[in-house]
């Protein structure tokens, strides 16, 4: 292609005077003179020369002409304002010119040293003093002269090999975003913001949804200016008043997800949109209205409040409740009612089930989807054994395949029941080096999924689909345990639907019975004091009064109680608390757990690295916080740092019995794991768990979460607190629950597949199609460059 020759659009520009960043951005700084006509002249300081193309783009440059300028911008005569600008060879491949990106008032978005400003990122903070020193021998030409002549950077600082490989792979991360964090710093972003953001949207670039802008709000928690400076950046507040409903909708998707559910209080709703994106609140309440009425979002009247779904929870709770459904309505082959064989003891001793475990046995065999729930020590895992017995019985050619949500729950259950049992991802051909076990699903095959609570719509709508209404599906788990990490209350609204067959076990056994922790869990679900043992027992209550006083009193236990009095190593130690916040939350006791667990941190010559906020060591343990299915890594997994690699930018860590290599920026999905939040404890058990129960979390102790939190201790479970604080909490009528559609949605397809007139006539009054959303917003729709 030849490069352009109207002299009407070309700019002159003088390379040379032209402040550069990085390989392909570069800056020129321009007074503002008087208009001619409707174009705004500008006043280069320093002699032009050379030629350049300048496109236009849609809201930034409706025209230009030589050595003027018409853009959206109100430009002042006499002010200053920044051209930014990028190297592009699109008018052939001999030829490198400048297009302009966006021309931006310095006064209201003119962070001048942004090299300086990068140089505050945790990434240099290892440098210490000689960030100072590098600043002050280059200015803001420090990247440029690391990037062309590295040799005297490491000459002036004096850097040894290690320092100087580090220095290279920050930049050069950096040096990847370059043009994004330019966009927000001059968006006055702090620093310590532009790293989390940048880091979002780092790892899969070339992906639409990842690099969505509403991510970050998924991701992170912003303070509310620093989200409307985002917003601005990222263009979200212009391509709102342009295409209100599909922003809407996305925003308000993040959101609810952020939180685990999947619909949204409706006046919440508005507020939230109106102060965060701008809009008056009568245009979004409209809004939003308009598409109730047109399919595209779900209104619903519950629990004495108005509640919207919409966006993607909204499709995937439909999708879930499609799914089901259509499976329930299927027939199995008729089997008269029997009492089943429960197996035998360890001793020999053969097991007789009682009536709610055959009653549950019976309901798997006869329906295409069956639910199992039941508390510790009720005997679900001998009622999942009978059912996995009297299938291969019925069907001996039929396959009976055993799925839970994290690889701790999968091998527990492997244990337990004796039958190879994968977790979902890795069932579905999700984890690296899988195939989707579901593919040959056949007619006689079982599909049993245990720890259900733990389960998010989406995930279980990828399962169902797979079986493609064939075989079994049989789903197990306590339905008093909190709901699942990601998105949905999909065990709660099965069970409400009463569109499924339930089986609850009540019956506790013999053995468990004479557990405190077991008896006292279900205290605590009738909000009753359970019985601590005094001196002994495996539930006991250490008083604590102040967060100081229960993190001294948590190191006592740790150091000098629990591995003496119960044998327990500290690696099957557990400290859990309600909340991430506060002197006693999860942030606060591991930095005061790490001198406890990993005391060669403290070493002077200790191996290890700042990322992010967190400062991580050889031998600490690390929570995943969000699925890594590249990894086969699960939300809540932990491990042990065992080594970093500075060369390829990434820690190892040995998980059980596997050791996976992380990159370092994905530091944003990890934490300390010594302690953690009840919530992210969900499916995994431990020898010992210490809960903390400090009185600034009574907002956050339900009844379910202290339930949740017992019932992961096998053998020695310690309340470190105050008796009055968990009194309070017991008392407490608040119970954090979920707001979901899906179990309406499963009432909306019963209708749909009954004959009844009367339901005809109401699915009549419903839209028969939701439309389909004529754009999507995106990062490439953004009108400003990020």
């Amino acid at each position: 292609m030849q490069s352009p020759t109207n002299h009407s659009r070309l700019l002159p520009l003088d390379l040379a005077n032209m402040r550069r960043y990085g390989a392909e951005h570069y800056e020129h700084v321009f007074t503002a003179g008087a208009k001619v006509s409707d174009k705004q002249v500008m006043m280069f300081p320093t002699p032009i020369h050379g030629e350049f193309p300048v496109p236009i783009r849609d809201n930034l440059v409706r025209g230009v002409v030589m050595g003027h300028i018409n853009c959206d911008i109100e430009m002042v005569p006499h002010q200053t304002y920044i051209c930014l600008f990028r190297v592009t060879d699109k008018f052939g491949p001999n030829h490198r010119w400048l297009m302009l990106d966006s021309i931006i008032p310095a006064k209201d978005y003119g962070v001048s040293k942004i090299v300086h400003r990068v140089l505050e990122s945790w990434r240099f903070a290892f440098l210490k003093d000689k960030r100072v020193a590098w600043y002050e021998a280059f200015g803001e030409n420090a990247f440029m002269v690391l990037d062309h002549n590295p040799d005297i950077v490491r000459k002036t600082l004096d850097l040894s090999d290690r320092q100087f490989l580090r220095i290279k792979n920050e930049w050069g991360n950096l040096r990847d975003m370059w043009h994004e964090i330019r966009m927000l710093l001059r968006h006055n972003i702090e620093m310590r913001y532009v790293d989390l953001l940048i880091d979002v949207f780092r790892e899969n670039r070339d992906s639409t949804m990842d690099r969505h802008p509403f991510r970050a709000i998924k991701t992170l928690t912003l303070p509310s200016e620093i989200q409307s400076r985002y917003f601005r950046a990222t263009g979200v507040l212009d391509q709102v008043r342009e295409d209100t409903e599909n922003v809407l909708s996305d925003y308000l998707d993040a959101v609810v997800s952020r939180n685990g559910a999947t619909a949204v209080n409706l006046q919440q709703a508005i507020l939230d949109c109106s102060t965060s994106l701008k809009i008056k609140a009568p245009i979004i309440e409209a809004t939003l209205l308009e598409m109730i009425k047109q399919g595209r979002a779900d209104y619903r009247h519950m629990n004495n409040e108005d509640s919207v779904s919409l966006g993607k929870m909204l499709r995937n709770d439909e999708s879930l409740a499609s799914e089901l459904m259509a499976r329930s309505g299927l027939h199995t082959d008729a089997i008269e009612y029997q009492r089943f064989d429960g197996g035998t003891k360890p001793n020999g001793d053969k097991i007789i089930l009682n009536d709610d475990q055959n009653t549950g046995v019976y309901s798997a065999l006869m329906h295409r989807v069956s639910i199992i729930t039941g508390g510790p020590g009720v005997g679900k895992t001998t009622a999942s054994q009978a059912v996995i017995k009297a299938l291969r019985n019925l069907y001996p050619g039929g396959r009976i395949l055993l799925a839970a949500p994290t690889g701790k729950a999968a091998r527990r259950l492997t244990e337990v029941t004796g039958v190879p049992c994968s977790t979902l991802h890795r069932l579905l051909g999700m984890a690296p080096n899988t195939s989707s076990m579901m593919t040959s699903f056949g007619e006689h095959d079982t599909l049993i999924i245990d720890e259900l609570s733990m389960v998010d719509a989406g995930l279980l709508t990828n399962v169902v689909r797979h079986m493609k209404n064939r075989g079994r599906l049989v789903l197990m788990g306590d339905k008093d345990q909190l709901e699942s990490v990601d998105s949905g209350a999909v065990m709660r609204d099965l069970i409400a639907s009463r569109r499924f067959p339930v089986v609850e076990l009540n019956v506790v056994q013999r053995q468990a019975a004479e557990s405190l922790i077991v008896s006292g869990a279900y205290s605590i679900l009738r909000g009753e004091m359970p019985v601590f043992g005094v001196g002994e027992g495996d539930l006991r209550l250490i008083e604590a009064s102040s967060p100081a006083e229960i993190a001294m009193k948590v190191n006592d236990l740790i150091q000098n109680v629990i591995p003496h009095e119960h044998g327990i190593s500290l690696e099957n130690i557990q400290v859990l608390s309600s909340m991430r916040k506060g002197d006693a939350g999860v942030n606060a006791l591991n930095r005061n757990l790490k001198k406890v667990f990993n005391p060669k941190a403290n070493e002077p010559r200790a191996f290890g690295r700042q990322l992010g906020n967190n400062f991580y060591n050889v031998g600490d343990r690390i929570m995943q916080l969000r699925n890594r299915y590249d990894k086969d890594i699960q939300n809540g997994e932990t491990g042990i740092i065992i080594d970093f690699n500075e060369t390829n930018q990434e820690f190892i860590l040995a998980l059980d019995d596997r050791e996976v290599a992380l990159p370092y920026n994905s530091y944003l999905d990890i934490t300390h794991g010594w302690a953690s939040t009840v919530h992210k404890s969900q499916g995994s058990e431990f020898e010992c768990v210490i809960f903390v129960l400090p009185d600034d979390h009574l907002s956050m102790l339900t009844k379910r979460t202290i339930f949740t939190a017992m019932t992961r201790g096998k053998k020695q479970v310690y309340f470190v607190g105050s008796k009055e604080t968990l009194a309070k909490a017991l008392s407490g009528l608040r119970e954090d629950l979920r707001r979901s559609h899906l179990a309406f949605f499963f009432a909306d397809k019963h209708m749909d597949m009954s004959n009844s007139p009367q339901f005809q006539e109401l699915i009549n009054r419903k839209p028969k199609q939701r439309p389909t959303a004529s754009s999507r917003l995106s990062i490439d729709d953004i009108s400003v460059p990020f």
